[in-house]
């Protein structure tokens, strides 16, 4: 059952609105996190999504799963519109256009997760752990609007809450904390920056109007889906868990830029990713966050 105010599941009743937290799903057909087909006339009924041309998504994920949708937007034709899935080998699809990464973060750690997909670069990216992990060179569709976006599942068939139909290998056993969802493709920089960020832009500032969602897992009037940003996308859960301890954002990351950083290279500018095969088929170079000009 989906619940706009679910603390039913919620360990710790008394909480500092000031910090993040976890949540759990645990793995089964009902367990997810959802914007889009919302219950008509509930008072915390998601917002369509919207047709973008440009889109982030980040979150910290621990998990052993290796199969498992964290991301899935789905539109009515098509069920891979926006897909992050497979934490043993991250794929990303944006407009039924998929690659597989070669990176792994099913390892029981926490790992900060993110894709970025511009139109206008027809790239998308995967970075795990603030390093560039994958690029697909040649996304050159855009996915539609007003479709559903599930974390946790993934969407065999999207669009409206009664067409809705998810995978039975795309469920997610995992603990997740600080999911952001940009209306912009966020550089490699910006992601690294936003792996600390525990608070969303303020009122005026240069990213203010660019996000779409941004969620701490803190709940407000009761609601663990509550969007932490002025954008209020709030979330409708359900069978969702949150964990009792606090989310330290700031140590989190250290540790993990420290482990992930390649020797002898920065860890944004100099990554080089050699043989990674694109979804064309083709194998090359990415250097500083590009397919080389000597594809093979």
């Amino acid at each position: 059952v989906e619940n706009d105010k679910d603390l039913a599941e919620v360990v710790a009743p008394r909480m500092n609105a000031t910090v993040s937290r976890v949540v759990r799903l645990d793995g089964s057909s009902n367990s997810y996190l959802k914007w889009g087909g919302g219950k008509p006339g509930s008072s915390h009924a998601p917002k369509d999504f919207p047709s973008l041309s440009a889109f982030t998504f980040e979150a910290w994920v621990k998990t052993r799963d290796g199969r498992g949708a964290i991301l899935s937007y789905a539109t009515r034709w098509h069920s891979k519109a926006i897909v992050l899935r497979n934490p043993s080998n991250l794929a990303g699809c944006v407009a039924q256009n998929c690659f597989d990464s070669g990176a792994s973060i099913n390892d029981g750690q926490w790992h900060h997760v993110a894709m970025a997909w511009s139109y206008s670069k027809k790239e998308l990216r995967i970075v795990v752990d603030g390093v560039v992990r994958g690029l697909e060179g040649e996304v050159n569709r855009k996915p539609a609007g007003s479709g559903t976006l599930y974390i946790g599942q993934e969407q065999s068939r999207g669009g409206s809450v009664d067409r809705v139909m998810l995978s039975s290998s795309g469920r997610l056993e995992a603990e997740i904390s600080m999911i952001k969802m940009w209306r912009t493709e966020r550089s490699p920089v910006q992601i690294q920056a936003d792996m600390q960020a525990l608070e969303p832009p303020t009122s005026g500032s240069a990213d203010a109007g660019k996000v779409l969602g941004f969620f701490k897992f803190n709940p407000v009037s009761s609601h663990l889906g509550k969007d932490s940003s002025a954008s209020a996308n709030d979330l409708v859960t359900s069978k969702v868990t949150l964990v009792t301890q606090e989310f330290g954002g700031a140590a989190v990351a250290d540790a993990a830029l420290a482990v992930s950083k390649p020797p002898a290279a920065d860890s944004v500018g100099a990554v080089r990713i050699q043989g990674k095969t694109n979804s064309y088929g083709r194998k090359g170079n990415l250097d500083s966050g590009r397919f080389a000009s000597t594809e093979l």
